[in-house]
């Protein structure tokens, strides 16, 4: 299960950018893709996108971190965004698994390779040179 939200534009961005992973890596019949918050509990592999834009406020961020941890501590929750408080998760110990900060790059190709990197290391679609 890969969950992206909240919607905006960068969401929809990535949600393209993993659906195109899963097809050309032969998976995409075994993974369900939303673009909705639902935590779930389950031993299953989940993967969270956050996307963290000026519209979502740390308490918001905060809330969607607490919730996907009371329901899931195997979850693996990846924040894209800018201006992202460090220190915050570091006290709040939330346990992130990767954060992309698009604080000084924000070009699309940064974004895809970044995501292509997480969803290599989650999925094991890394292909051997």
């Amino acid at each position: 299960m890969i969950q992206i939200f909240p919607f905006s534009f960068t969401s929809l961005y990535v949600a393209i950018l993993v659906k195109f992973h899963l097809i050309k890596n032969k998976i995409y019949l075994r993974i369900n893709l939303t673009q909705r918050f639902v935590p779930f509990k389950t031993h299953k592999l989940t993967i969270y996108f956050i996307i963290k834009k000026k519209f979502l406020k740390s308490d918001k961020l905060n809330f969607y971190l607490s919730d996907l941890r009371a329901h899931s501590d195997n979850a693996k929750i990846i924040i894209i965004g800018e201006n992202i408080d460090y220190e915050e998760l570091y006290k709040k110990h939330y346990h992130v698994f990767g954060i992309v900060d698009r604080t000084h790059k924000h070009s699309l190709n940064y974004l895809r390779k970044e995501i292509q990197f997480y969803l290599d290391g989650l999925l094991g679609t890394l292909k051997s040179r």
